[in-house]
Formats: C-alpha cells, sequence, structure tokens
C-alpha cells in the first residue's frame, strides 16, 4: 500500500513539473518575442537617442523594484513550494509578502519623487521617469511567485500573454513618430496593470485566498527573511546594471541605446532557459530537503550536458552577431553589434548563476554564501566598471558585465564545490 501511494506520488510530481515546465516555456517564449519585436519598433519610431532615454529610466526604475521585491520573489516561492499543502499557510506567505511589497513601494516613491525632482538630469524628461517607474511598481506586484511555488504556472502564462499582448498591440497602433515617446511606458503600465488584474482575479476566485493586513511585526519578520537575497539581488544590479547609469551619465543616451539594444536581445535570449530553471526551484527545494544524496547524483549527470548545449549555443551567437543585430535593430545600429559579440556567452553565464545560486544554495539555505560571493563581486567590480566606461564607453560597459557575471558563476561554483566534497 505505501509503495503504491509512493509511486502516485512520484507520477503526479512529475505531471506537475511538465505541466509548469510547458507553461513556464510559453511565458518566457513571450518574455523573449515581446522584446524582439517592440524595440526594432521603438528604434525606428522614436530613433536611438529617445530609445536610449527611455532604456536608462528603465535602469533607473528597476533599482527601485529591487526594493520593493526585496528578495520576495525567491524567498516566496520557496516558502510556498515548501507548504503547498498547508493552504492556511500558503494564504498567510501571500498576505505577508504582498503587503510587504506594497509598504515598500510607497516608502521607494517616496524617494524616488524627491530624486527626480531635485536633480537636473532627471528633471529635465521627469514624465518618462514617472511613468517607468508606475509600470515597474506594477510589474513587482504582480504575484508570479505565488503560481510558481504552487506549480501551477499556467495561470502566469495566461495574464502575461494578455498583458504583453495589449502592450504589443498599442505599440503597433499607436506609436507613430519621435514625440510619440512618452507612450512606451504609458502602455508598458496597462499591459502590467491588466495582468496584475487577471491574477488577483484568479487568486480571489480560484484560490478563494482574501487580502488581508498584515501588523507591523509581520512586515519586519518579512524583511529579515528576505534581506539576504536581496542584498544579494542589490549587488547583482551593480554588476549588471550599474555600467547602464554611469554610461548615460558620461557619455549621453546614443551610448545607451547602443549598448542596451544588443544587452536586450542577450536578456531575451537567455530567459529562453527559464522554464527549466524556474519549473525546478520547487522541486530541488523539496528534494534537497529530503534526499541531497539522489540529488545530488542526478544534477552532476544533467549538469555537463546543460554546459555543452549552451557551449555551443553561445559560439552560434558569437558567430551570427552581425546578422542577428542588423535583422532585429536595424543597419542604423550597427554599433551594437560589437556589444552583442562580447555579450554573446552572457547566456551560459547566465544559466550557471542561477542553477548555482537560486537552484542549489539557495535550496540549501546559503543565502549568506550568495551574499558573501555578489558582495565582493559587486565591489571589485565598481572600479572595473569605472576604468572601461571611461575608455571603451560601451564596448566596455559590455566587458565589465561580461567579466563580473563570470566571477559571480566561479565563486557560486566555490561554494557548491565544498558542498559536493561534504556530501
Amino acid at each position: 500500500m505505501i509503495s503504491k501511494n509512493l509511486e502516485k506520488i512520484k507520477r503526479l510530481a512529475r505531471k506537475d513539473f511538465i505541466l509548469n515546465f510547458f507553461s513556464l516555456t510559453i511565458f518566457q517564449a513571450i518574455e523573449l518575442l515581446i522584446p524582439l519585436i517592440t524595440i526594432p519598433i521603438i528604434i525606428s519610431k522614436v530613433g536611438a537617442e529617445k530609445f536610449g532615454l527611455i532604456s536608462f529610466a528603465i535602469v533607473f526604475s528597476f533599482l527601485f523594484q529591487l526594493f520593493v521585491d526585496f528578495g520576495f520573489n525567491t524567498i516566496s516561492t520557496r516558502d510556498i513550494s515548501l507548504n503547498k499543502k498547508d493552504f492556511k499557510k500558503v494564504s498567510q506567505i501571500f498576505n505577508e509578502t504582498l503587503n510587504s511589497k506594497i509598504i515598500l513601494s510607497l516608502i521607494c516613491c517616496c524617494f524616488f519623487l524627491s530624486i527626480i525632482l531635485f536633480f537636473d538630469k532627471f528633471n529635465s524628461d521627469i514624465e518618462i521617469y514617472i511613468y517607468t517607474f508606475i509600470s515597474f511598481i506594477l510589474q513587482s506586484l504582480i504575484p508570479f511567485w505565488f503560481f510558481q511555488g504552487l506549480q501551477k504556472s499556467k495561470y502566469i502564462t495566461i495574464s502575461s500573454f494578455i498583458g504583453r499582448f495589449i502592450y504589443l498591440l498599442l505599440i503597433l497602433l499607436f506609436l507613430k513618430s519621435e514625440k510619440n515617446y512618452l507612450l512606451v511606458p504609458i502602455f508598458n503600465a496597462i499591459g502590467f496593470l491588466i495582468s496584475f488584474i487577471i491574477t488577483f482575479t484568479i487568486i480571489n476566485k480560484k484560490f478563494k485566498i482574501k487580502f488581508t493586513t498584515i501588523c507591523l511585526e509581520e512586515f519586519k519578520n518579512q524583511l529579515k527573511k528576505g534581506r539576504f537575497m536581496f542584498l544579494s539581488e542589490l549587488k547583482l544590479y551593480f554588476i549588471s546594471y550599474f555600467n547602464v547609469l554611469l554610461l548615460g551619465f558620461i557619455f549621453g543616451n546614443i551610448a545607451v541605446a547602443y549598448f542596451v539594444g544588443a544587452e536586450k536581445i542577450i536578456k531575451a535570449i537567455s530567459n529562453m532557459f527559464t522554464p527549466i530553471q524556474n519549473s525546478l526551484l520547487p522541486i530541488l527545494a523539496i528534494n534537497l530537503n529530503q534526499n541531497k544524496k539522489a540529488t545530488f547524483r542526478l544534477i552532476n549527470k544533467t549538469l555537463p550536458v546543460a554546459l555543452f548545449v549552451l557551449c555551443v549555443f553561445s559560439f552560434f551567437l558569437f558567430h551570427f552577431s552581425e546578422n542577428i543585430i542588423v535583422f532585429i535593430l536595424g543597419a542604423e545600429m550597427r554599433n551594437s553589434i560589437i556589444v552583442f559579440k562580447i555579450l554573446s556567452f552572457v547566456p551560459l553565464f547566465t544559466f550557471l548563476d542561477s542553477f548555482l545560486g537560486k537552484q542549489i544554495l539557495l535550496n540549501l539555505k546559503k543565502e549568506k554564501q550568495i551574499f558573501k560571493v555578489i558582495l565582493i563581486v559587486a565591489l571589485v567590480n565598481i572600479p572595473i566598471i569605472l576604468y572601461f566606461i571611461n575608455n571603451y564607453s560601451y564596448i566596455g560597459a559590455a566587458i565589465a558585465q561580461l567579466t563580473a557575471l563570470f566571477s559571480v558563476v566561479v565563486g557560486f561554483f566555490y561554494y557548491y564545490y565544498k558542498i559536493l566534497k561534504e556530501k
């Protein structure tokens, strides 16, 4: 009887994983295709300089989104996956996470307005920053982490598809010339608002979870739980995004456009592998807590295969970089080709970064080790960014980003190797 029940549980787990994987694959395909379709349209309609301004506003606003997320997207996914049989606990995690994000959104809003009102760099284009900030806050409040933890990612796919499709439709219909550039963040915010409404309707109707407020003590506990993941993600900002801010301040919007044009495509391509990682996160959270030895054996068998595939893929991107850039961004963005060549190995390093960090170290409660690696790399990376950008502009920004990402992977692998030796 026990063996039959175990077999049934395994069958259901496999089924959940497969459904979750395919849902996340479709979701990631949407996230891949939308930038590849919209970026060339935006560049052709508003020009490279306004595209650079929009990109600079996105990177600046993303800093505040990190504070709103505060590591909850990963921590809450893990906690829900470990407690998904206890729906009272799931409801509690949902409300604690959402309330904490709302409180942090209000705090960030005050700081954001203070900065853009008092610094000339921002208040000369104040509207673009405000609309971009609103879109990022709306995106942050969409509870994708709730569905990931429950392995019900089909709802993420549905809401994301509708929201992003409306964004794309609005861009195609109403973005006509350079003077319409403010419509880009406005349409983005509308898309996220629609996804937000859909997800909360599903949570309320399907899962019967009601929104309730939390006390100050619960908010403090949430900050305490997420602090190491937040600090790690904040340090990652100085590895992956600080170079864009610095590039914008020193060389202006055109240089930002050349770098971001190539980097956005690389990032969209890297996200192709996210469904595998996001599907594995709740599975590994359970398995690493139940049978570490068997789980590590499986990881050591599959990881070399994944590395080989990603190496071949990265060489492919490097070889066809000129064709990709000209086809997607147009001939006027040819300066982005060298950036794309440098960043062509980012998909490989991004996969290793997420797999070793989120999938293994985080699930083994090694948040402090993750934080330590990213802190060291971020501190070392700041002078590297300053040197390369000052001397090589957008090309230097690409070199600095690849160097930093490689360093993070080396650090994570060091702790992963130590765990293997212990086991």
